[in-house]
C-alpha cells in the first residue's frame, strides 16, 4: 500500500516538476544554500503545499491537488522527518547539477530528488523536484 500511494505521488510530482521553471514564477534561490535549507525544511515538515510553491510545481497543480497531496503524505508519513542527508550528487557541466535527498525517522523514508542550476549570477534555480518513498524510482534519473 505505501508503495502504490508514493507512485501516485510520483506521478504528481513529477508532472508538476519540469515545467516550473518555465512560468515567470521560477524556483530562484538567492544561493545552494537556501534552496537546499528550503528543501529541507519544507520536506521535514511534510509540508507539501509550500514546498510545491516554493519549488515552481503549483502552477501544475490546483489548490485542492495539492492539499490531497499533502494529506496523502502526512497518512503516509504521520511523523515529522528527524533527519536529511545527501545521498548523492551527479556534477553535469556548466553549473548543472543534480541531488538527491533522503529524509527519515525511525525506519520511516522519502526521498527528494532535484534538478538544479548554478547560474552565472549566482543564484540557483530549481529546475525540477520529485520525491517518492521509493529510492528504485529515483535513483535511475542518475
Amino acid at each position: 500500500m505505501r508503495f502504490i500511494s508514493a507512485a501516485i505521488l510520483f506521478v504528481f510530482i513529477a508532472v508538476a516538476g519540469p515545467l516550473a521553471a518555465q512560468t515567470e514564477d521560477a524556483p530562484v534561490f538567492a544561493n545552494y544554500e537556501e534552496m537546499r535549507g528550503t528543501l529541507d525544511d519544507l520536506m521535514s515538515k511534510r509540508r507539501i503545499t509550500d514546498l510545491l510553491v516554493a519549488f515552481g510545481g503549483a502552477d501544475e497543480m490546483t489548490q485542492q491537488d495539492m492539499f490531497g497531496l499533502e494529506t496523502q503524505v502526512r497518512n503516509i508519513f504521520p511523523d515529522d522527518f528527524e533527519n536529511s542527508a545527501l545521498m548523492m550528487r551527479r556534477e553535469m557541466e556548466n553549473g548543472f547539477a543534480q541531488d538527491l535527498v533522503a529524509y527519515w525517522t525511525g525506519t520511516a523514508y522519502i526521498y527528494a530528488r532535484i534538478l538544479w542550476h548554478q547560474r552565472p549570477e549566482g543564484d540557483v534555480l530549481a529546475i525540477s523536484m520529485t520525491f517518492n518513498s521509493d529510492p528504485d524510482v529515483l535513483i535511475p534519473l542518475f
